[in-house]
Parts: C-alpha cells; structure tokens; sequence
C-alpha cells in the first residue's frame, strides 16, 4: 500500500480536486473538459491533475510551478487514497483515476452555478484569491469565488463572481450592506450584471458605428452579440455626405443641430500623450480599471504632435478616482508613454457631448433610411489608396468604445 499524504496537505488536496470537478468549474474548464469526455466513463489520470498550478503548490510547496513535471505513479496513488472518502468524486480501483460521482451535464450546470452566483465590486488590485474566499465566507455559504481578470495583461479588475450554495443564500447576501476594507461594495445578481453589460456592449457599438469604427467595436464584442457582424450591417460616417442640400431627407434632418443627452457635469477624463508610441483604445481603458471603475468608453484622436485620448466615466466619482490615478508630475504612463491627465470641464466638456449627440443622430437616419448597408471605414470593404485615402474617415480619428 502506497504511503499517504500527511492529513493537512490530504485536506488541501480534496478541497482542491472536489473544485476542479465540481459544477463550478468542470464546465468551464476546457482543459479538464476534454480530459473528462474523452475518456468513456469520464475518468481522469490523477498524474494529469497533480501538474495542475494549485495541486503543484499544494504537493511541492515552496517550488516553481513546472508543467512539464514528471508525476510518479506513488504520489498519484497517495492523492487517489486520499480523494476516496469524497462523496463527489470516485476513485478507480487501482488508485490511479479520478472522476466525478455524478455525470456532468455542461449545460444545465453552468445555467445553475449563474443562477445562484453574484458580481461584487471594488475589491483591491493587490487582493488575493485566498482573502477574497475567506471574505465570502464569513458572508454566507460559498461554493467559489472568481477573480475577473484582463484578457490581456491578466491582471485583477478589482471585482469578482461569488458562487452561493443556494439562489436562496445569494439572495439573502443581496440584501445586507457589505463593505471590504472601508470601502462599501456594489453587488447584483450575475445574470442581471452580464445582461446589462450586453446592453452597454450594445449600446458602444451604436455610438462606435456612427463614429465610422464598427469593425473594431464588433471583434470586442462577444461571438454571441446580438450584432456579429456591424461592418456589414452598418453604414460607416465617413462616407455620410457632408452637404446637407445635398443629402436625401433622413440625412439633412440629421445634419441639423442634436441635442446632447442629459449629462452629469465632469465625467470626462482627457489624456495627451506624445505622439509616439502609438496606443491602443484597449491600454488606455485597462490603465484606468476599465469597465468596473466605471469606464464608458475611450476615444482616441491625433492632434500634431500628441494623441489624445477622452475617458468617459459612468460619474463624476469615478472620473475623480481616477485623477488619483496620476503621479507627482500629473501624468499617467500607458504602455510606456506617459500623458498629461486633466478633467474636461465647462464649454471643452459640452461641446464633445453635442459632438457625440450628433453622430448618434446621424447613425439613426442612416438605418432609417436604408440602403448604403455596407461599411466602407475600416471594415470589409476598407482600402488603403496610395494617397492615403479611405483609410480612418475624416480626420485621424480612432474613436474606440
């Protein structure tokens, strides 16, 4: 009989692999997903969960996480002993697999978990998975808590998904006052957070359209956006006539004066970077905690010899927050340039809401009046003339949502 792991790395190991093929995260998992139906009976090497980030840290702690570690047919029988009195999982005879007790069904599971899971935020940057979990824990019965992180640079976006035991326990949460080191806590329930979101998606992609952008707002998108595909299905602003006698009547009511929207009053963060290197919209919304410290949107544009970037914010509190985001000298660095930070304020800040009002307006006559379905900017049908033309519409502009 193969020795057994000491009782608190046992306790450590069948928390961590009760989770991994738990309804929490075997849907999710793709990795771990493939492995399970690949396998008839939905049986998974235990040497392939011991290479597993956690589980390395768990058996081996104190070394660096190695991949590509070779794990003995001893230790996966030690975990294996160790995993058989889990009313979730069953071990295989010889020790060596694990699997679920009950058979996964992707679909329904990942439905149930967002049933009962919230979204919750601000939490620190520098907060760990391990004080969030003990957080949640001491709030009601938990079955996980997510860190939602950058697709790109992976860092912390400061919020989170909790997973309840119950909708009932979510619910119960929903209704307290949380607050996480001083600072109060914004919490609703998972599915009403993404199906608001998916209305802010939708709503960007409006705006980025009319401003002659749709191709890029439609691969940030998910696949599943209600608009796949707005390069096509939209008209793009550059190639709207300018002349208003000389546009047909959805257009020349557009060309009059729009209103802005209703605004709060110093929700507009401006940024001047030197003109070099060149930014992506994406960086400078991840440098200012994209969208849950509030951000709208990014529009980038070139003026001579700097870029400029506006940052509008859901509030006033958040565009503040994010002035404290400056250093000594004013500025912030984005991906190694650095830009004067500043709040646009007074006629600067009214005018860009009147521009905005009227790109909207102009979009809307456009579908009104159908026909010119295709985008010509930067979508399917963009061309790069020699002479610079057909290219970002009018002016530099690379306006992003």
């Amino acid at each position: 009989m193969a020795a057994q792991l000491e009782s608190e790395k046992a306790e450590k190991v069948k928390k961590q692999v009760e989770f991994y093929f738990s309804d929490s995260n075997a849907p999710r998992d793709k990795f771990l997903l493939q492995h399970i139906q690949a396998d008839p009976e939905g049986f998974v090497d235990l040497a392939v969960i011991c290479k597993f980030s956690r589980m390395q840290a768990i058996l081996f702690p104190g070394k660096q996480f190695d991949s590509q570690c070779t794990v003995g047919n001893d230790l996966a029988k030690q975990v294996g002993e160790a995993l058989r009195p889990c009313q979730s999982l069953q071990v295989n005879e010889e020790g060596t697999r694990v699997k679920r007790a009950t058979e996964l069904d992707p679909e329904a599971a990942v439905k149930g978990v967002d049933e009962r899971s919230l979204y919750a935020a601000p939490f620190p940057f520098d907060a760990t998975l391990e004080r969030l979990s003990a957080f949640w824990s001491s709030v009601g019965p938990t079955n996980g808590v997510r860190l939602r992180r950058h697709a790109v640079s992976k860092d912390f976006k400061g919020s989170v998904f909790v997973e309840f035991s119950t909708q009932e326990a979510m619910k119960e949460v929903l209704g307290k006052d949380l607050e996480f080191e001083h600072a109060a806590l914004r919490m609703e329930p998972k599915l009403e957070y993404m199906a608001r979101k998916q209305g802010d998606r939708s709503t960007a992609l409006l705006v980025e359209v009319a401003e002659g952008h749709a191709s890029d707002a439609a691969a940030e998108a998910p696949a599943d956006d209600a608009t796949p595909n707005a390069a096509e299905a939209t008209p793009d602003a550059a190639q709207a006539t300018p002349d208003a006698a000389q546009a047909s009547p959805p257009e020349a009511a557009a060309s009059a004066q729009a209103e802005p929207e209703e605004y709060e009053p110093g929700c507009i963060v401006r940024v001047a970077f030197a003109a070099q290197p060149k930014l992506a919209w994406t960086a400078v919304k991840e440098a200012f905690g994209g969208s849950d410290r509030g951000v709208r949107f990014v529009e980038l544009s070139e003026d001579g010899d700097e870029q400029l970037a506006l940052v509008r914010f859901d509030s006033h509190a958040n565009a503040e927050g994010a002035l404290q985001k400056r250093d000594g000298d004013g500025k912030i660095a984005v991906e190694g340039n650095s830009g004067s930070v500043s709040l646009l304020e007074g006629e600067q800040e009214s005018a860009m809401y009147k521009k905005w009002a009227e790109s909207r307006k102009q979009h809307e006559a456009r579908r009104a009046q159908g026909g010119n379905a295709r985008g010509r900017g930067r979508g399917r049908g963009f061309k790069r003339d020699k002479g610079g033309g057909g290219g970002r519409g009018r002016g530099a502009k690379r306006g992003r949502r």
